[in-house]
């Protein structure tokens, strides 16, 4: 009897479900047949009575998909290597050390957080919270995908998950829009699969997370009481806080970490080896990592879904004191499900250099990747230039805002007649606030040159000459920040606002300290919906002015939600801004982005300050260059100012290393203005103390890198503490030495802190690195 109502309670809960999935809404049921909704729960068969094993339920050329409909786990066999993946150990009985939560999670399919009523947070499994209280159920869709409805009947909570292959992935979806909270709780976060793929103890490999450039975590590393890893793609979502709130979202560890810019993760071992990626819901996801020993017998890698986003707010007390509020979204984002595709290497090929060669491939294959780069004699030489500044000075006693020219048009042209005379043409220069007041102010949304940098006319011919010369003008600007409302932007309806409908205010911090900037006013971001207008505003002016390449500040890196009833989800935020870019793409010659995530990494020509490292959490054992292996030969990048590093001839190997060219942060003039004004972080910046610098290291990497500009980056090798090897796909290899002492490696000397270019047997350059 007790099952017969079990079931007739999940019927009704699927009947709720059924709308959902047909993508009729929870307002479309009432639209259905009594007999058609009987139909769709048929469909289903309670999980109790299928037997405890591996049953076969589809396969195509390459994979066969296997569930154990009892537990909701499932497996594929990859045809190509022989290998089954499984979602759950197959020998996690063995493992003594998990208990409570972690046995639980090991025997589930997804584990989920919830907060109670009295907003205390909790965790459960799927195995113990949903398979043990017959709350499993299943269908075998006509595609032979498995449809697994997993109902939390104690949390009142259910999850509908699905698991598919197709000719290249083993595909996992957590489906959104059927997520159904039936009573008190709140969803906060899913995991998807986390022990898919875990790798035991007597296994050596590595895990690879997107951490800034990239990070491994070996296999049982030991390292026990490091934090697990653990962080949402994208970095700091802007729209749910100012940072000021601690925990996870404080400015501690948003301004002193990387960012996670691709949603990807993989592990490998010698022997076998994979590449998720994350292909709906990204934006609201993050990524998990553990090693052996810790909770578990298992190293293991996953991806987390964020299902309600969480927003912040200060409240005044009556006292005068504020308290911090947390406030759920006004709407859950559904309408993209959460999926996940797992792509398995070749027999061979299970390096992290063929996991990017692989991402690459998907990228070409379903984003548009395509190459921009066009192999020149010379590569680039990135100039970052600052037209003016302003301050606030005395004047007669009383304080006005100054404008300051720093680098000119005039300038910029003697910038270029110094580094011609020393060999250097390829100049690609990013040119900052150039146009009127576009310091710290309004959005721009015309190509009007201050008078403090030049004339229109003056610009345009700098756009010819670097041109002819086989370099680029990009013009900055960025059409995110609003530090002064106006053109059509007011506080209003044009910047965003929280989950409390006010303003959400956004702050300067210090990268030394973390801590807020108190010297600067706060600002405002532009409201999602009105990204779109000022882009197509904006490149249209530009385009009808003659200038044709344009460099987005903050937009490549940047991704915020709006909580308010009026406002758009993280993932929607996501397709605002690839849209908005592909259509300024669409107009523009070339696209220059300053950092930039995956969906804007596609559009780019040049991309400044790519990701140099990673944050090197405890947990972490190496940073490696995945970011660059992706790109490399498709876009070209340059990693921090190096007028701005600490140990230039470290920067010149990194460089070597990274396939990055250099980039310098300069101003012409003036340089002592900088102090006190909101640019004091170009405490290096005279061009006059670098250029020559610039051209002696611009031709050194040169000799080096000119070699593979429109090569892939196909392998690269930790050899030692010191030394690395990158091999291109035209078959060249560069030897780095971080060393202070000389090495020998594979017949080649290595000088300290040198290099060697090697083809074949035969070595094409080499030396020490460029040291200021």
């Amino acid at each position: 009897m007790k099952k017969i109502n079990r079931i007739i309670s999940v019927l009704l809960l699927l009947c709720l479900v059924a709308g959902l999935l047909m993508g009729c809404g929870s307002q479309g049921i009432s639209l259905w047949k009594p007999e058609e909704i009987m139909d769709f729960a048929n469909g289903f068969s309670f999980a109790e009575d299928a037997k405890n094993e591996l049953v076969k339920v589809s396969e195509n050329k390459r994979f066969t998909l296997l569930a154990n409909f009892n537990r909701g786990t499932v497996a594929v066999e990859d045809k190509r290597t022989g290998i089954t993946w499984y979602s759950n150990p197959e020998d996690l009985s063995n493992d003594g050390l998990a208990s409570g939560f972690n046995k639980n999670a090991l025997q589930s399919a997804i584990t989920m957080v919830y907060t109670t009523e009295h907003g205390v947070e909790m965790t459960c499994g799927g195995f113990m919270s949903s398979v043990r209280k017959e709350g499993l159920f299943y269908r075998v869709e006509d595609d032979g995908s498995v449809l697994f409805f997993f109902d939390f009947p104690n949390e009142m909570i259910s999850i509908p998950v699905l698991f598919s292959i197709n000719e290249d992935s083993f595909n996992a979806k957590v489906i959104a829009h059927g997520i159904r909270e039936y009573g008190t709780n709140v969803i906060k976060s899913i995991d998807l699969l986390p022990f898919f793929g875990a790798a035991g103890r007597e296994q050596e490999g590595y895990m690879l997370v997107p951490d800034g450039s990239g990070a491994l975590i070996y296999y049982n590393n030991n390292r026990l009481t490091a934090k697990t890893y653990s962080k949402p793609l994208y970095g700091f979502d802007n729209g749910t806080s100012d940072k000021l709130m601690g925990g996870a979202a404080s400015s501690a560890y948003f301004t002193l970490s990387e960012n996670q810019q691709l949603p990807v993760f993989g592990s490998s071992s010698s022997q076998k080896g994979f590449l998720a990626v994350i292909e709906g819901g990204a934006a609201r996801a993050g990524i998990n990592a553990n090693v052996a020993g810790k909770y578990t017998l298992y190293n293991t890698v996953w991806p987390t879904y964020y299902y309600h986003t969480i927003g912040t707010v200060n409240q005044t007390q009556k006292d005068g004191s504020e308290t911090t509020t947390k406030v759920a979204e006004k709407h859950t984002e559904t309408w993209e499900d959460f999926s996940v595709s797992y792509r398995f290497l070749e027999e061979g090929k299970t390096s992290y250099a063929d996991m990017a060669a692989l991402y690459r491939q998907y990228l070409i294959n379903y984003k548009g990747l395509t190459s921009r780069v066009a192999a020149q004699d010379s590569i680039p030489l990135y100039l970052d230039l600052y037209g003016y500044i302003q301050k606030t000075k005395s004047l007669l006693g009383l304080p006005v805002e100054t404008k300051i020219s720093m680098t000119t048009v005039e300038d910029v042209n003697a910038m270029l007649d110094t580094l011609a005379e020393d060999g250097v043409s390829n100049v690609v220069l990013k040119y900052n606030y150039w146009a009127k007041n576009s310091y710290f102010g309004k959005i721009p949304t015309k190509a009007s040159v201050d008078p403090k940098v030049g004339t229109q006319k003056e610009l345009l011919a700098l756009q010819q000459r670097l041109e002819e010369a086989g370099g680029k003008l990009y013009l900055g600007a960025d059409l995110v920040n609003v530090y002064k409302t106006g053109r059509g932007i007011n506080q209003y309806g044009g910047v965003l606002r929280n989950v409390a409908n006010t303003t959400q205010r956004q702050y300067q911090f210090s990268l030394s300290s973390a801590q807020v900037d108190s010297r600067y006013d706060p600002w405002y971001l532009l409201r999602p919906s009105k990204l779109r207008q000022m882009f197509d505003t904006f490149s249209a002016n530009m385009d009808k002015a003659g200038f044709y390449n344009l460099a987005l500040d903050s937009i490549g890196a940047m991704l915020y939600s709006e909580l308010n009833k009026d406002g758009v989800g993280r993932n929607q935020m996501r397709q605002i801004v690839a849209q908005a870019l592909a259509a300024v793409d669409q107009r523009a010659e070339g696209l220059m982005f300053q950092a930039a995530n995956d969906y804007a990494a596609v559009l780019a020509s040049h991309i400044l300050q790519a990701p140099s490292k990673s944050s090197n959490y405890d947990l972490q054992d190496e940073s490696v260059p995945f970011y660059q292996m992706v790109f490399h030969g498709y876009v070209s990048y340059s990693l921090d100012p190096i007028n701005l590093a600490s140990n230039p001839a470290d920067t010149t190997l990194r460089h070597l290393e990274f396939g990055a060219y250099p980039m310098y942060s300069l101003i012409s003039r003036n340089a002592d203005e900088l102090i006190g004004s909101r640019m004091d972080r170009l405490y290096s910046a005279d061009a006059a103390n670098w250029l020559s610098f610039a051209a002696k290291q611009h031709a050194q990497l040169n000799e080096a890198l000119s070699q593979v500009q429109d090569s892939n980056m196909t392998g690269h090798e930790i050899l030692s503490s010191n030394v690395r090897r990158v091999t291109y796909s035209n078959g060249i290899q560069i030897y780095i030495n971080y060393g202070a002492a000389a090495e020998t490696v594979s017949g080649i000397r290595l000088e300290a802190k040198g290099y060697a270019v090697v083809s074949g047997s035969q070595v094409l350059c080499s030396g020490q690195a460029a040291g200021k």
